[in-house]
């Protein structure tokens, strides 16, 4: 980000300041002292003299002053200006300087412009103000080196362009007036505790072509088009947001420059409802607090037109019912990190997307995907937080997985977890639309499991990469396919992959005819028991020879297969497996054993054929044994 030093003047309506710096950090000052603070990046350091506060940052520096402020008296062809800085000509009152104006009142067919000095910074504090304007904007910046609009406690403020419309994704956006209802072509601040509602029936709500800083207030969005959009940056530290736009609910888009184009949320609750992307973010994103109810698309709970009629036999997908819009909850086109926050996703494409990189330490997800829940192109590192998805395609998606944390739960209509390798690379294949999305990652697919508690319920694959998994530590349960086309655990062998587990626990339960086992190069060990067909339900228990209980589980539905592992597995001793009312034992001689009957494709809970039995190594040869099956 470019370093920028700003000089604003804000009346202050009692002896204490409050300051929005750098990163929007929040900062009350009382008069008459000195004091010295960081925002984590820089120092700042705060002086005072009479009413007069300094605020310098090496990022941004304010100047807050008490002194009389210039009032403006809103009136239609009747407003009137008490002080210097701004001129009335009917239903326009033009700023020309720098300064601190109040403004209340009322405007139709009215405005409010700006154009200021480049160094100077004007003030509006609104203490009651309604404007519209049919044709442009209420509030249009054209000059100035900031703008920043303090919102005065227990005051109600309206700005309106063009004539109310419903919202929806054909809504018309005009390109001829002003970018928004409330906009400026330098930086925009938000401040200040009173309620602002903004229409944008032109184009957006609220717009600024540099960066937009929003610190606190209740503010409500409704734009044609995106509804608050800060082209640089956005940077928000507090606040109380209700947005509804036909585009993106908040969107930094600037593409000419790599340090623009990001968003940073520190705090605030949100409610964001869009018919494109709820939050999005060209460069990064970076989300530490807040609470956000994000509804994306026509919502998942609609049939989702990105995936088209499905798979024609021989010929691959068929896109012809494909979606060229965008409709994510959250999108960042680079890295995105999650350190803390409470969500709520419901979205028509993926929840959570990055088209670089994703890191997960904390906060509270709940997401409901019509694609993936969370997807990254290239990494995807989860380590801490509440994750459920309760409904998605597919559950977990990018090329490299980590997961070291967490309390993880996950409903997918494909696989659960998917470490692919994008289009072009290790089996990956492009879905639906794709258009926002770099996934062509060649590297070697990995999926690793080190710590966290992991739940899946999937109807496709559970644990899925198109190379490698690799799991060291924490607690996996698949509840995978009833169909034997996909398995509980599915690695790349095709591709080279192995399926190594060194440690944790894992039970993934599933369809027998492509269930697979752990390599026998595992450090842990492992069995694949492969039954008749059990209904959901029904409760699984392995036990050692002297009768603990090791694991237990209720099957979520039908299944032939039975992949288990935990460290108190022992080669050479014999275990007891119960299977709802049937039981039999397991001795384990070696570190990854088969044992049973395989299956075929089994539908609804029917078997048809035989299937695989035991394997070299856990990826299960051909076979189809008979009772006992065979042991390795």
């Amino acid at each position: 980000m470019t370093t920028k030093r700003k000089n604003i003047i804000i009346a202050a309506a009692s002896a204490a300041a409050v300051l929005i710096l750098g990163a929007a950090l929040l900062y009350t000052v009382s008069f008459g002292g000195e004091a010295a603070v960081s925002d984590g990046q820089s120092n700042i350091s705060l002086s005072s003299q009479g009413n007069t506060v300094n605020v310098t940052s090496t990022q941004i520096s304010y100047r807050i002053d008490e002194d009389n402020p210039t009032v403006i008296t809103l009136n239609n062809n009747a407003s009137t200006v008490s002080g210097t800085g701004a001129a009335v000509e009917g239903n326009t009152v033009t700023i020309s300087k720098g300064g601190t104006y109040t403004v209340s009142g009322s405007l139709d067919e009215g405005q409010i412009y700006v154009n200021a000095g480049s160094d100077d910074t004007v003030v509006l504090v609104l203490a009651g103000v309604s404007i519209t304007n049919s044709t442009d904007a209420a509030v249009y910046a054209e000059n100035a080196d900031a703008l920043c609009i303090v919102l005065q406690e227990n005051t109600d403020n309206v700005l309106q362009s063009g004539a109310a419309v419903e919202i929806t994704s054909d809504v018309a956006v005009s390109e001829d007036a002003s970018g928004a209802a409330l906009y400026s072509r330098d930086d925009l601040v938000i401040s200040g505790a009173g309620s602002l509602t903004v229409l944008g029936y032109i184009n957006n709500g609220i717009h600024t072509t540099n960066d937009l800083v929003i610190e606190s207030g209740n503010i409500s969005v409704t734009a044609v088009n995106n509804g608050i959009k800060g082209k640089d940056s956005v940077t928000i530290s507090g606040g109380t947001f209700d947005i509804l736009s036909a585009n993106d609910g908040i969107k930094s888009d600037d593409t000419d420059d790599t340090s623009h184009g990001w968003i940073t949320i520190t705090d605030g609750s949100f409610t964001i409802k869009s018919l494109r992307d709820g939050i999005q973010a060209e460069t990064t994103l970076n989300i530490s607090g807040g609470e956000f109810n994000i509804e994306s698309g026509d919502e998942s709970t609609t049939a989702k037109a990105v995936f088209g009629s499905g798979w024609v036999g021989g010929s691959g997908w068929d896109m012809s019912n494909t979606s060229a819009e965008s409709t994510k909850g959250i999108k960042c086109g680079g890295d995105m990190t999650v350190t803390g926050g409470s969500f709520t996703v419901n979205s028509y494409d993926d929840s959570i997307h990055s088209n670089g990189t994703i890191t997960i330490t904390d906060g509270t997800f709940t997401l409901s995907s019509g694609d993936d829940g969370i997807h990254a192109d290239v990494s995807l590192d989860i380590s801490g937080g509440s994750i459920t998805i309760t409904k998605s395609y597919e559950g977990l998606e990018a090329n490299q997985i980590t997961i070291s944390g967490g309390d993880i739960s996950i409903t997918a209509s494909d696989d659960g977890i998917n470490a692919n390798g994008g289009p072009s690379g290790f089996g990956g294949m492009m879905r639906g639309d794709q258009s926002d999305s770099t996934d062509s990652d060649t590297e070697m697919p990995n999926l690793y499991i080190t710590g966290g508690s992991i739940y899946m319920d999937a109807d496709g694959d559970g644990l899925d990469s198109n190379g490698n998994i690799y799991i060291e530590g924490g607690t996996v349960i698949v509840d995978g396919p009833t169909i034997s086309a996909n398995g509980a655990i599915d690695s790349g062998s095709e591709n080279g992959g192995e399926c190594i587990v060194n440690g944790g626990t894992v039970i993934a339960v599933g369809a027998s005819g492509m269930a697979e086992a752990f390599s026998s190069d595992s450090g842990q060990c492992s069995f694949m028991y492969n039954t008749s067909t059990f209904e959901a339900g029904t409760v699984i228990t392995i036990s050692d020879s002297s009768g603990n209980v090791l694991f237990e589980h209720t099957t979520a539905k039908s299944g032939s297969s039975i992949v288990f592992s935990c460290p108190d597995l022992t080669v050479g001793e014999t275990y007891t497996i119960a299977v709802g009312e049937d039981t039999g034992e397991i001795t384990l001689e070696s570190v990854s054993t088969t044992y049973g009957s395989g299956g075929g494709m089994m539908d609804s809970g029917n078997m048809h054929g035989g299937g695989h039995g035991g394997g070299m190594g856990g990826n299960g040869g051909m076979g189809g044994f008979p009772g006992g099956g065979q042991r390795q």
